[in-house]
């Protein structure tokens, strides 16, 4: 049976290596946050992008003759 001091070295690596691994699964979280984030911005850029090309085809709106409606 081990003695006090084995069993508070083994205690302490046990919550260290318990620690260090809480501590990779946050960093892996921000990680994959940052890439969503990353691609979210990148996509809504895309379709803005593509919406600003889309809109140079139509004819500028121009006020009605009788009224506030546009054309």
């Amino acid at each position: 049976m081990p003695g006090l001091p084995e069993t508070l070295t083994i205690s302490a690596l046990l919550a260290a290596t318990l620690e260090y691994a809480i501590l990779l699964r946050h960093r892996e979280d921000q990680r994959r946050a940052e890439r969503f984030n990353d691609f979210a911005e990148r996509l809504g850029h895309q379709a803005l992008q593509r919406m600003r090309l889309l809109d140079r085809g139509r004819p500028a709106r121009h006020w009605a003759s009788f009224g506030t409606r546009f054309r």
